[in-house]
């Protein structure tokens, strides 16, 4: 299942759950993402999707010996559960349904069947505008339902297709109301914002930076004296490690002092030429600042068709900014002394 990947409508994302007689859990969503990400690109009717016993029972730690009753009562809260989708044609209209129209346990074949409504076809099926994508695998191991429907939010703003192409920040305004009703929050809870920031936004902040390929900040915007929305900073979460077939964990090289995840991103995906130990050594010496007047200055030459060597000529630009922080005394690029070192004598 890991490299699934689900793909949503942005206002099917943006839904906000509704209460019901019966609480919407971790597992209940784990169980939704893993059945959409059955959904393929060239579908063009919804069909009956299907989960193993032993994929519900990795998603959900349901136990074999009370298999029955744990099935039957995700079923029930997911045919009853329902969302609402405000309408893109219709300022003050909105849909209501339910995630399931069905559910069919068969244990004699080993598996669950689920129907998704059809009334959500339009934000599943085809969809070719203000979408987005993500993997299940970088969500299956939250623990927080804060966290995994919050996840999709900031991964609107800095997509998978804008990290391999080399950004690395993104930034997102929403009102408090807005991101409480997509998370479930009640009005009745967490009223005060210093409660809110302890209990929700700084354990999804902690969770997502431990689990996921997203980090992220926030900043406050009041109006008047209430803090009435949030600036949310996004960024990639690239971890130096890699994780084999069998699911162990292998430490990635000890990378120098100084390295900046986010520079390697953008050098990498900008220059994809580059040797893997250039691009450390680079991440490691360049701030944020000079490695994307760097960036800006190779994109926009390429686009001019300017660029016949990308490293050589990436390797110019660098030393060209060095010379104009001499002249101006810039502390932050005016020795690039390490440039000169054996690691670039090939360009």
């Amino acid at each position: 299942m890991k490299e699934l990947r689900i793909t949503k409508s942005n206002k099917l994302i943006e839904s906000s759950l509704l209460e019901a007689a019966v609480k919407f859990t971790l597992r209940d969503h784990k169980v939704i993402l893993a059945v959409i990400s059955q959904i393929s690109p060239k579908d063009a009717q919804l069909k009956p999707y299907t989960l193993s016993i032993s994929e519900l029972e990795q998603l959900t730690n349901i136990r074999s010996r009370h298999l029955y009753q744990d099935i039957s009562e995700i079923s029930d809260r997911l045919t009853a559960i329902k969302i609402k989708i405000k309408e893109p044609d219709e300022p003050k209209g909105f849909l209501e349904a339910v995630w399931f129209s069905a559910i069919r346990y068969r244990p004699s074949k080993g598996r669950v069947e689920f129907f998704i409504s059809e009334p959500l076809k339009p934000y599943l099926i085809q969809v070719k505008s203000a979408f987005t994508t993500y993997y299940l695998r970088q969500v299956t191991n939250l623990q927080s339902i804060h966290s995994i429907r919050l996840y999709p939010l900031l991964r609107q703003y800095l997509t998978i297709k804008d990290v391999e192409n080399g950004k690395t920040v993104g930034f997102r305004i929403i009102s408090i109301e807005e991101l409480k009703e997509v998370l479930g929050i009640s009005e009745e809870q967490y009223k005060k914002f210093a409660d809110f920031k302890r209990y929700v936004l700084q354990k999804c902040q902690n969770e997502l930076e431990e689990k996921t390929d997203l980090i992220f900040d926030f900043e406050p915007i009041k109006q008047g004296r209430k803090i009435a929305k949030l600036k949310l900073i996004i960024q990639a979460n690239i971890k130096p490690v890699e994780v084999v077939e069998d699911g162990s964990v292998i430490d990635g090289e000890v990378l120098p002092d100084g390295y900046d995840e986010g520079v390697a991103a953008m050098i990498a995906g900008a220059i994809p030429e580059l040797p893997e130990k250039v691009v450390t050594l680079l991440a490691s010496k360049l701030d944020g600042i000079a490695a994307s007047q760097a960036y800006l200055s190779y994109t926009k030459a390429k686009k001019a068709g300017k660029v016949k060597d990308p490293a050589a000529y990436f390797l110019g630009i660098l030393k060209h900014q060095e010379q104009q922080a001499k002249n101006s005394h810039n502390p932050d690029m005016d020795d690039m002394s390490w440039a000169n070192r054996a690691d670039f004598d090939e360009f």
